[in-house]
């Protein structure tokens, strides 16, 4: 499962998640445009039992 963690069109700190690959979490951020700024793409680690970063936008 992938989340996006992003800055949304009011400045605030959201996620979006529920992505079921890479491919369509980056499609959602192409989509979205510059409504928002992506921060980080992250990924759920059943090992660890939480998201970890996989790609940083900045």
């Amino acid at each position: 499962m992938f989340r996006v963690s992003y800055i949304d069109n009011k400045n605030r700190l959201a996620h979006k998640g529920g992505f079921k690959t890479d491919k369509a979490a980056y499609t959602w951020i192409s989509q979205m445009g510059a409504s928002i700024t992506p921060l980080k793409l992250l990924v759920w680690s059943e090992d660890l039992q939480c998201f970890e970063t996989i790609h940083k936008f900045f």
